[in-house]
């Protein structure tokens, strides 16, 4: 994979890391199965009226995609402290391989973001749920990139105060033309991993 897509990723999160000390909550996570490998890092900037989110992270699959995304989302509870919804934007860059032909990708995303902690209001479930998607189409998208849409939902176990361990899925439909025609790939994925909230 491209070197560039490796230090934009890097550069994301060293961006966040001083956004980190003027915000509420820091949160780290890493994610992995047989094949692919994701790292998250997202910071609670503290607002009056809503919570800001600022976020980055990347997506790492050893033969065929590297995905690198900074977000911003704006989060409020809903009906009750326990649902929160949110809604922002997510940047994506990187590199996908399709039938031995590299294609590039970037798109600026719509996103939706959803979340509901169980121990708002049962002490004894310590679990909490969080699912989001995004997506873009051509108007949207540059460089070979014609279409991008992820999906992913993720329970958590929250064993003790400051992290939880995780389980999830994702999925990613892509679309790409470099002159040659479409070509399309669609990607579905199990993980395991832990959160820590810092």
């Amino acid at each position: 994979m491209n070197i560039k897509y490796t230090a934009t990723a890097i550069l994301l999160l060293l961006v966040l890391f001083p956004a980190g000390a003027f915000g509420e909550r820091l949160g780290i996570e890493l994610n992995a199965n047989t094949s692919d490998l994701e790292g998250k890092i997202d910071v609670r900037v503290p607002n009056y009226e809503a919570d800001i989110f600022l976020g980055a992270g990347g997506l790492y699959n050893e033969d065929n995609y590297f995905i690198a995304n900074g977000n911003c989302f704006i989060r409020d509870e809903v009906f009750s402290p326990a649902l929160t919804l949110g809604i922002g934007f997510k940047a994506l860059v990187g590199e996908v391989e399709i039938s031995d032909i590299d294609y590039d990708l970037a798109s600026m995303n719509f996103a939706l973001f959803g979340r509901y902690d169980f121990r708002e209001n049962y002490y004894d479930m310590p679990f909490s749920v969080e699912v989001g998607v995004s997506g873009a189409t051509k108007p949207l998208c540059f460089n070979d990139t014609e279409r991008y849409i992820d999906c992913s939902g993720t329970v958590y176990g929250h064993i003790v105060h400051n992290a939880a361990i995780l389980v999830g899925g994702r999925y990613l439909n892509l679309r790409f033309d470099r002159g040659a025609g479409e070509v399309k790939t669609k990607e579905y994925a199990i993980f395991f991993g832990c959160k820590l909230f810092i």
